[in-house]
This record gives C-alpha cells, structure tokens and sequence, in this order.
C-alpha cells in the first residue's frame, strides 16, 4: 500500500479502512511518541472511524514509551486549550471539514502551532522506515466534561457582551455541539440551535459550513445573528440578518473595529483573501501581510510577525489576545460581543464595506497531479502576464482584478478565486482562466 499521499502539508488524512488502516495509524502513533518525545494529550471527533483511529494511535504513542492524557471527545479549541495550559503536545484526531468516510489525525505542538511540512516528512519516513516499540506507557482518563468547563469558564471571564442578543448556532451535527449552546448562553445571549446532536455521518448538512450548505441557517436567522461550524469547529461562517452567508473577511472587518482601538501590529490574511480586507487594514492604519494558505501557517505567521488578526478565506481566524492557536468557537464568542457593543447590525455593516465580485472553483484533480498542473499554470501565466505572485500557486494581478491557482492541500482538487472590480468583469476573468486551467489538466491526462 502507497501510504506517502496521507501525509499532508500539515496533517494526516485519508479514507478510512482503506489509507486509514489500523496498522498504519499504529505506526502513526509510534512515529509521534519518537519524535515529539514527550507525554501526549489526545482527543476525538464524532466520526464513526475516529475511536477506532484514537485507539491505535494511542497503542502506538504508548508502545513508544509515552504516556497519554486522554480527553475523550471534545472541539479543536477546548482539547488545545487544556493541552496549552499544561504544556503538552496535543493530537486531534479529525478530517475536519470533509465527508464521514475520511479520517484524520492533526498534531500540535504545546504552543498550538502545528506539525507542519518538514516535521510531517519527518513523520512519514519514520512509518516508511518501520518504526517500532515496546515500551509500555499509561493512559490517563481525563474528565472531559471538566475540559470544557474549564474552557468555557476561560472565555466567559475573557468576554462579554454590551447587550443581549439573539443568535441562532447551526452545529452541523459537528464537535461545537458539545459546547456552543451552554457557551453562548453563559456569556449572556439569547440562543436557538440547529443540528446539535452528535453525528459523524452529517445527516443534515456537509461538515463544510459552505454558502450552498447553510440553507437552514440562513432560513432560521430571521434577523438576528447566525454562526456555522465545521466537523471538528476549527472554522467558523456567519450569517447576517437578511440571511447571507458571509465571507470570513467580513467577519474580520468586524472584529477590527474594535481591536484597532487597542491593539498594535499587522493583519494577516491568505493569498485567496478578498482584497476588501486590505482596505479595511488601511482604513484603520494597519499593515496587512499576505500568507500561503493553511490553518497552521496562519498560526505560525501571526506569531511571528505579532499580529492583532489572522483570516483565511476558509473561515479560520487567529486571535493572539485571547488565544495562542485558532479556535472558531472562541473567534465566534468575541465576533458576537463586538457586535452587541455598535449600533449598526451586521447586515448593515457588511454593506458599507467595499464590495468585489467573486468566485471560487474546485477542478478535479489526483493527488499525483495537482501539483504539477500548477506549475504548468505558473509556466503559461509567466508568459503572459507580468504581475506573478507565487508564495502559495500562482496569482495573477492584472487591472480589473486578480486570479489565484493553487492545489488543495487537503483534498485531490485544484482550486481557483477570482475576484474583479465588477460582476461583468469577473465573469469575462473567469471563462478564461477556467478554460486555461481546463486545458492543463487535459493535456497532463493524456500524458499517463
């Protein structure tokens, strides 16, 4: 079996029982007790696959002589919390935004950054290379309940609303619905929920909290505040009051307002973030510098260049005044007390921002392949335009907008974003470029 393709950028994942297998997350297991030489903390999403995957990788964390806090079931954010607390790498294991059949497993150090390229090599040569063990290292049971009280009482003391406000929480079957309701309503809202119950086979909406998945929500708002999270909450999606699904941009613009009155240094945004969120930096006299993109990245970038914000495109958000790591149930808990603090709802500021046409398209496209199809994209671009930024794929500046090529660093996809100053001019960028990267994934096909 070619297990290389499971080891991503920053994470591991893979379809269960077929990548996924019990030996191999075993071995897995045995890999992070070598290298992360340390006792480990461990939780779990709700997936159906994702106890099993937690057993075997624990069998080999303790084989390889560590010992193991175990958590149980909890969020990214309250896991990472009490992990942080207690200085110990923690590891979730997740796929996060994607279907039920995959599995997953994220690693992170005590800081909260994660494992990240060259540490996740490092990981995968030592599976190759037949890691093995015998030690016997303990298992200690960790009251999760008392994780999340712990957690929950952190942020309560940390923020709190001007005003009481209704909100509505779509949880989307996914980790926040262990948490979320008694959160919001400890903090002093008013809350109705959607999709509370615990269930990895998302039977009401995709894991992925997506404008076309969010139709419930956007129903349910009925004028006040809706909040989406993904399978393991890691990423968050508002919805105004009119029933829009917002882009994560818009939610930093919000949160700005008030940092900017207080805080110093930087924003940090993603190549494929909208250029909406340069204005608003500059608005408020802050300098933006753009990321690859990934959640981790994100992390490590805003830390190092002490940022007041972090935003992807995805939804995932950094708050270094609050949190050293990127917890959406935490972002989402102070993005809704900004909010009850002005006198304009969300709908309405969203509107008076700066406003670009858009569009994001996913090409099907192998493991193998997606990689190479974009630098066959840099090759043909470089010929024909002058403005290349390639710290993330490729991206292209020209005067009615920009477009972006990069392969997905999660899923056997190459996803494209366009942005242009108007609908008209966005739609003309788009034909040509999708016709573009059509064509170069063709004539990388017919090569096999």
């Amino acid at each position: 079996m070619n297990i290389n393709y499971i080891f991503r950028s920053y994470d591991i994942r893979g379809i269960y029982g077929k990548d996924l297998t019990g030996d191999v997350t075993e071995k897995i297991g045995l890999a992070i007790a070598s290298y992360l030489k340390s006792d480990i903390a461990i939780a779990r999403d709700m997936r159906d696959s994702s106890n099993t995957l937690m057993e075997r990788v624990i069998d080999g964390i303790t084989k390889g002589g560590r010992n193991v806090y175990l958590l149980g079931m909890l969020p990214f954010g309250p896991g990472m919390f009490y992990s942080w607390k207690r200085g110990l790498p923690f590891v979730h294991i997740t796929a996060s935004h994607l279907p039920a059949e995959w599995g997953g497993i994220k690693i992170f150090h005590s800081s909260g950054t994660s494992l990240i390229d060259k540490e996740i090599i490092k990981l995968r040569d030592m599976v190759l290379g037949g890691v093995t063990g015998s030690a016997n290292g303990n298992i200690q049971n960790i009251d999760s309940k008392e994780v999340l009280k712990e957690y929950r009482n952190y942020l309560v003391s940390k923020l709190k609303p001007a005003k009481k406000m209704r909100i509505v929480i779509d949880c989307g079957n996914g980790m926040a619905g262990l948490i979320a309701r008694e959160l919001f309503q400890k903090a002093g809202f008013e809350v109705s929920m959607l999709f509370e119950e615990l269930d990895g086979s998302f039977p009401n909406r995709s894991s992925e909290p997506t404008d076309e998945s969010l139709t419930d929500l956007k129903k349910g708002v009925n004028g006040s505040i809706g909040i989406a999270y993904d399978g393991d909450a890691d990423r968050t999606v508002f919805v105004d009051g009119r029933g829009r699904a917002l882009k994560a941009e818009h939610l930093a613009a919000v949160m700005l307002m008030d940092l900017s009155q207080y805080a110093k240094g930087p924003v940090v945004a993603n190549v494929e973030c909208t250029r909406m969120i340069e204005d608003v930096a500059e608005k408020y006299s802050l300098g933006l510098q753009r990321i690859r993109v990934g959640h981790p990245y994100l992390v490590s970038e805003s830390k190092r260049l002490n940022a007041i914000l972090g935003v992807e495109d995805s939804g995932h958000f950094i708050l270094p005044f609050l949190l050293p790591f990127g917890d959406a149930i935490a972002v989402s808990l102070y993005a809704v007390c900004v909010l009850s603090k002005l006198n304009k709802s969300l709908a309405d500021i969203v509107d008076s921002l700066p406003q670009y046409s858009s569009a994001k398209l996913k090409f099907a496209c192998s493991d193998r392949n997606k990689f190479v199809v974009v630098e066959n994209m840099k090759d043909t671009l470089a010929r024909q335009y002058k403005k290349l930024t390639t710290i993330d794929g490729v991206r292209v500046d020209i005067p009615e907008g920009w477009m972006l090529v990069r392969a997905s660093n999660t899923e056997p996809i190459v996803r494209m974003t366009i942005e242009a100053v108007g609908e008209k001019e966005m739609l003309a960028m788009k034909k040509r470029f999708a016709a573009m990267l059509e064509e170069s994934i063709k004539n990388l096909d017919k090569k096999k």
